[in-house]
């Protein structure tokens, strides 16, 4: 921790110190003032770097020995000092004039860095400043009584013996590279837990004459409880035998309330619920999963009685179907035994097999599916595994440390440390993940130890902590464009140490979320020390203010607050019992987080009502680098945020904040402003453009269940293209509205990455057609998912004209996507309510070679599709709509080579006027890896003709009342072969009453006469699922099981 703070200082010295010595400097400020400050920070430069070099020794002997435990704590406050020193220094010469007042560019000084230690700033730099005298005296007095408590901290590394040359034996440790992460991948670390999983299922899946079953798993923490849960969970046979499964973690101070709303959020694919009495709670839990057969799964149980497991299981056992399930996970065999009287198995998880550690130690080491170490390693790795005990954690964990590391010295340096005490297993566990900590690189041991400020169980989205790292200066590179990106390998780094779990369920592809085990977190927090103050906030005896209050220790840098389930807080204030440094992070968080993704923005929310009004004007709150109040039910920010001057993330989303204070605009370092799922949000503020550091403002479209996409403001302000280092913008907002920013302001923002969704274009009309083309968004290179949305309907129209037809508005709409031509890096396209009446030609352009996805949404203009059949690449389109479409042929296939040579995936539905999809039988390949295919609620279709769909896995036809015939579907069929091979499958077959066999259905087709299926042919060997819905005419269905 001290390391990476030093490093960060150092490098913003001779920053500063480049500045200080510049001609402009000089030319404001009296010259002895500024030769003095110069030479300051040369000597705080000086000892920085010899400070830094006796680390290494200080830190391997902290928990040994507690004077070198309290020199470390001096030592951080006092660079923690030094920091605010530099940064007022900093903030200084940002808003200080240029040396001519007349010019309006600011010319940028550049680094002169001489020492190949200093790492690049964290910020861009700054025009050569003309600063007040008066000010640099007092900068000058600040440096030299730090720099004296600096001396005294240095003359005591003598009488603690703290040498230079001492340090690990192991050579100095890098930033692994990244690997390729996937559910899959981190199920391929699994080991050894395949006997304990048949008999979970066994007992959840067996015939009890429906009886409800309750199944334990019991063991210490780091057994691996979590993941056998997973691993039953995410079964294939459990997936098909429960309608409903539900997985929810329960906290240490989860309450029943708490816990029956999480089970109705989760059960209710990530809904809200506020319901706050329990009849109520039960009622709506009982009509989610009547007569559903049910699995929940109620993972790391600590009190049966807080949360009130009994009268739970009652409830959710007799309101499920027959054969309803429930999983419970925890350490403590009472609970499992409050749970024993419907039980029907409890397992008791014991440590692996010598030869399965050894295989998850491999797996984990050496990658590559576990390949065997080189031989002269193979004799220690045994040994370190032996002592592992066959705990998976620690077997993961020490094997993540060894990664990559073919050294036999350091192989024997962690066998000779690892030690192990059956006496106390969890401290002994934490023992042995606090050697992997150690053995990190520098630049993650801060970056892992802040996961301490969060709650246990928290859901981690990787981008949002990247940024918290980035503002507290913990990520230090050569390229700022490409510090989130070095945050992104950190975190992926950590996870192939198995210190971060990868989350898989429910999770986008292009998303990544991670959580950290307990005792993990257990260790980030003894790490971390008194430097940070965690703590739950119940309701407070006052009814109109709750009191924050920190231990008495001067040492706290960081506050993070949890709010209990059932606190209601009308005003929060801080007051320490005695005066802490300045703080960096001040957190809230909600006491009902559950380990699942919400949708739909459907965050628990709580009630904290307004914050004591002069909370951000305390000392100790003016060198805050990160605020988050996400999840918190404000209605609004006080001006004095704008004081907080150092600012670099403030997290605000969730809340019902409507407007920003102006003084928002002042906090000219802020790089992160998160305003997601703030539904009452009006407008950004009108002066956003000050905010010249702004790296993330994170706003965009807000997805409901029942009301669809919502966007909360009404336009962009203008000036916004001027914040030429944004990354992030979710949403840009065309608008007709005064002081709105036409879209043309996208054209410097080339930074932008991820997903941009750009919206209200039914308002570039007429004379600012012209906008759209001036984005240039052919240079965006870095945005990957794109979204053109119109959102007037069509019958708005007529309201609309404008003094033009209907007409030549469409055409105008064809103008305008036409000039929005992308980056043919693009990966993701869709266009949503396309008033026109054709597609832009860029999108039949085979140069798009990344883009795999397409979606088409209600662009009811537009009679003919694209030849989209061409594109290279494209792996999943979906179109809805398209209510003029009446033909799919020849023309949406194309006419050269191989059609749709990548498309995996193919959703038609809601097109009501399609009639006809045909084409031409040449000779050439026709969707050769299509495995999908689903055609819904098209009403006048009435033939499809379907040809060498050979790797179709699955049909689905649902709800296209005038369907007659599938025509060609013969041509999909394999003749069966007297020799022929195993299918995939037993047979299909399709039942009355809406029940499901193997993989078949049943869906509303009304006319459907005939399906080709003669008696010597059969469904490709791929088919794994045929749905066909409602089809009186058609009496039959025969298709024998292969042999």
């Amino acid at each position: 921790m001290a390391a990476a703070l030093l490093t960060s200082l150092a490098s913003l010295t001779a920053r500063l110190l480049s500045a200080s010595s510049s001609s402009s400097f000089r030319a404001g400020n009296p010259a002895a003032a500024t030769a003095a400050v110069a030479a300051e920070l040369q000597n705080l430069r000086a000892v920085l770097r010899g400070i830094r070099a006796l680390l290494a020794d200080a830190e391997e002997r902290e928990t040994r020995e507690e004077s070198v435990m309290l020199w470390l704590l001096e030592l951080r406050q006092v660079a923690f000092d030094a920091d605010d020193i530099l940064s007022d220094f900093d903030h200084a010469l940002l808003r200080s004039p240029p040396p001519d007042r007349n010019s309006r560019k600011r010319k940028h000084c550049q680094d002169e860095r001489t020492e190949q230690e200093d790492y690049a700033i964290s910020f861009p730099p700054h025009p050569p400043p003309v600063l007040d005298a008066s000010f640099a005296r007092d900068i000058l007095k600040r440096i030299k009584e730090v720099m004296a408590r600096f001396d005294g901290i240095n003359r005591d590394r003598t009488a603690l013996r703290l040498r230079e040359e001492d340090g690990p034996a192991k050579p100095e440790t890098h930033v692994l590279p990244r690997q390729t992460t996937s559910a899959a991948a981190d199920l391929s670390r699994i080991c050894g837990r395949e006997e304990e999983k048949r008999k979970v299922i066994s007992a959840m899946l067996a015939d009890g004459g429906g009886e409800k079953k309750v199944v334990s798993i019991v063991a210490m923490g780091g057994m691996g409880k979590t993941t056998l849960a997973k691993l039953v969970y995410n079964d294939g046979r459990v997936e098909k035998q429960f309608g409903m499964r539900c997985w929810v973690w329960v906290s240490q101070s989860c309450d029943e309330r708490a816990l029956l709303k999480a089970i109705i959020e989760n059960a209710s694919c990530g809904g809200r619920c506020d319901l706050t009495e329990m009849s109520d709670l039960l009622t709506t839990l009982n009509r989610l999963i009547a007569r559903q057969r049910f699995l929940l799964v109620l993972d790391d149980v600590w009190d049966a009685e807080r949360i009130g497991l009994t009268a739970i299981l009652d409830s959710v056992l007799s309101a499920g179907a027959d054969g309803s399930a429930v999983l419970i996970t925890t350490r403590n065999e009472a609970v499992a035994a409050v749970a024993a009287g419907g039980a029907q198995l409890m397992i008791k998880l014991g440590g692996l097999s010598t030869g399965h550690s050894w295989e998850l130690f491999c797996r984990c080491a050496f990658g590559d599916g576990g390949r065997d170490p080189p031989p002269e390693l193979a004799a220690t790795g045994r040994a370190i595994v032996d002592k592992c005990r066959g705990v998976p954690l620690v077997v993961a964990v020490v094997a993540g440390m060894l990664y990559l590391e073919t050294r036999l010295d350091y192989w024997d340096e962690v066998l000779n440390n690892v030690v192990w005490d059956f006496e106390e297993a969890e401290e002994s566990v934490l023992r042995v993940l606090r050697l992997s900590y150690k053995n990190l690189p520098a630049p993650l041991k801060p970056c892992f130890s802040y996961c301490a400020l969060f709650p246990k169980g928290h859901l981690f989205e990787m981008d949002c902590l990247v940024r918290m790292w980035v503002a507290q200066g913990f990520i230090q590179v050569d390229d700022l464009a490409l510090i989130e990106e070095t945050g992104r390998e950190y975190v992926f780094d950590l996870m192939q140490r198995s210190l971060f779990q990868r989350y898989a369920e429910h999770i986008a592809v292009d998303e990544c979320y991670f959580t950290v085990h307990d005792l993990i977190h257990d260790l980030a927090r003894t790490i971390l020390g008194t430097e940070a103050v965690t703590a739950e906030l119940e309701a407070s005896t006052d009814a109109n203010c709750t009191r924050f209050c920190t231990t008495s220790s001067s040492y706290v840098r960081h506050l993070s607050a949890t709010i209990g389930v059932e606190t209601r807080l009308s005003q929060l204030t801080l007051e320490p019992d005695c005066k802490p440094d300045a703080l960096r992070s001040f957190l809230i968080w909600s006491g009902n987080r559950t380990s699942y993704v919400p949708k739909f923005g459907a965050y628990e929310i709580l009630l904290v009502l307004n914050f004591q009004r002069d909370l951000f004007e305390k000392p100790h709150m003016q060198y805050l680098r990160v605020l988050d109040l996400s999840i918190c039910k404000i209605p609004e920010l006080p001006e004095s945020i704008g004081g907080l001057k150092h600012l670099r993330y403030l997290g605000l989303a969730c809340t019902d904040i409507k407007r920003l204070p102006r003084s928002v605009s002042n906090l000219c370092y802020l790089q992160t402003l998160d305003l997601r799922y703030c539904e009452r949000l009006v407008e950004l503020p009108s002066d956003i453009s000050r905010l010249t550091n702004l790296r993330h403002l994170v706003h965009g479209v807000i997805y409901k269940m029942l009301d669809g996409p919502v966007i909360s403001i009404s336009k962009m302000p203008a000036g916004i293209g001027r914040l030429s280092a944004l990354q992030t913008l979710p949403l840009f907002l065309a608008s007709r509205e005064s002081g709105s920013a036409g879209v043309d302001e996208l054209k410097e923002l080339n930074d932008l990455r991820g997903e941009l969704v750009i919206a209200g274009l039914q308002c570039i009309r007429g004379k600012r057609i012209g906008e759209a083309k001036k984005a240039e968004l052919n240079k965006k290179k870095h945005i990957t998912y794109l979204i053109f949305r119109w959102d007037l309907n069509y019958d708005d129209f007529d309201k609309n004209k404008e003094g033009s037809s209907q007409e030549s508005q469409f055409k105008d709409d064809e103008d305008v996507l036409e000039s929005l031509r992308p980056h043919i890096s693009i990966r993701t396209l869709e266009i949503e309510r396309y008033a026109g009446s054709r597609f832009p030609s860029w999108m039949v352009d085979i140069s798009f070679e990344n883009l795999v996805q397409v979606r088409l949404v209600d662009c009811n203009n537009c009679a003919y599709l694209p030849a989209l059949g061409q594109l290279p690449s494209l792996r999943e389109l979906e179109m809805l709509g398209m209510n003029k479409i009446t033909r799919i042929g020849e023309e949406f296939f194309g006419d050269k080579g191989v059609i749709f040579p990548s498309l995996q995936r193919l959703l038609i539905m809601g097109m009501h006027r399609w009639e006809e999809w045909s084409f031409s039988r040449k000779e050439r390949e026709i969707l050769p890896r299509l495995h999908e295919l689903s055609i819904l609620e098209c009403r006048k279709i009435t033939s499809l003709s379907l040809y060498d769909l050979g790797m179709l896995k699955k049909l689905r036809v649902s709800y296209c009342g005038k369907l007659e015939k599938i025509d060609g579907l013969e041509s999909c069929l394999v003749a069966i072969e007297e020799k022929g091979r195993t299918s995939n499958r037993a047979g299909l077959a399709v039942e009355e009453k809406g029940r499901t066999t193997d993989h078949a259905e049943t869906s509303r087709s009304a006319e459907l006469r005939e399906v080709g299926l003669s008696e010597r042919q059969r469904l490709p060997a791929a088919l794994e699922y045929i749905d066909i819905d409602g089809c009186p005419l058609l009496p039959k269905i025969s298709i024998e099981p292969h042999k």
